[in-house]
């Protein structure tokens, strides 16, 4: 049994409401997947945009936290050096006035032991006088 070109007109006409339903529920089935793929994408974007946010949020506590502690450090290392500078300015100033008072007491001696020597000098009888 050969089919003839009406005979194949015919079935086509038969199965074009057929093909058309089956395309319309295929269309049909497409868009619900594509506009719950949208949605998907929608929820996991968001999700992410929620991630990024929390991990920067919690970054910028981190980098806010060790930027106060490095302030702390630098006013205490600030502070220690300061005290150090002002007890080495102490010790030497100590130092100086002590060599000071030294140098002195020596001039005074020195001064004294001369005077002494003049005093004797002009109190010897025995001297030679010109």
């Amino acid at each position: 049994m050969t089919l003839t070109n009406e005979d194949l007109q015919a079935i086509a006409g038969l199965m074009q409401p057929m093909i058309q339903t089956v395309k319309t529920d295929l269309e049909e089935q497409i868009l619900v997947v594509k506009t719950d793929l949208q949605e998907q994408i929608l929820v996991v974007k968001t999700d992410l945009q929620e991630q990024i946010l929390a991990v920067r949020t919690d970054l910028e506590e981190q980098i806010k936290a060790v930027r106060t502690d490095l302030e702390e450090q630098i006013q205490q290392s600030e502070q220690k050096l300061r005290k150090e500078i002002h007890n080495q300015a102490k010790k030497t100033n100590q130092y100086l006035k002590k060599e000071i008072h030294s140098s002195e007491n020596l001039v005074l001696e020195e001064v004294s032991r001369v005077h002494h020597i003049l005093e004797k000098h002009i109190n010897d009888e025995a001297r030679h006088t010109a």
